[in-house]
């Protein structure tokens, strides 16, 4: 960790210094991630196109940092917020994931347990979020935090 180094985090050392206030949701899951940029509660488009792009790089810059999947059978939903604290730039996260469990259908008990994993309970069919599947804690865990993405 050291002071800005690439085109991420310059963009956004110069916007929080500037006084601008940044937010980041994602969605990740089914072979994809993305992830959408608000810059004073205004959400960027994206342009592709452009060069230092404030929204491309940090999509870019937070799949890296943050190791947001893109492959799996999961949908992951999170949100994020990006501050100076210091010298430090920050970014407290949280996210919401849910796994389909429906590779453990074509295995026995027994073979669940040798893995450590016991059966899970069948979504509910009133349960309209991520699928039926209920929240994966472990998963959803692992990718909330806080962390020091740089300093400047």
């Amino acid at each position: 960790m050291g002071t800005p180094s690439n085109a991420a985090e310059i963009q956004i050392a110069k916007t929080l210094q500037a006084g601008h206030s940044l937010t980041v949701r994602w969605d990740c899951g089914g072979d994809e991630s993305f992830v959408y940029t608000r810059l004073n509660d205004q959400e960027l488009q994206t342009d592709y196109e452009a060069e230092n792009d404030l929204s491309f790089l940090l999509d870019q810059y937070l799949t890296d940092r943050l190791e947001l999947p893109g492959v799996g059978e999961f949908s992951m939903e999170g949100t994020g917020r990006i501050f100076l604290e210091g010298a430090d730039v920050i970014i407290d996260y949280k996210s919401e994931a849910f796994s389909d469990d429906s590779w453990m259908l074509d295995m026995t008990d027994a073979q669940l347990a040798e893995m450590g994993l016991t059966r899970p309970e069948p979504p509910s069919p009133d349960d309209e979020e991520s699928d039926n599947y209920p929240p994966d804690e472990g998963m959803s865990e692992q990718y909330t935090g806080r962390m020091v993405l740089f300093q400047v």
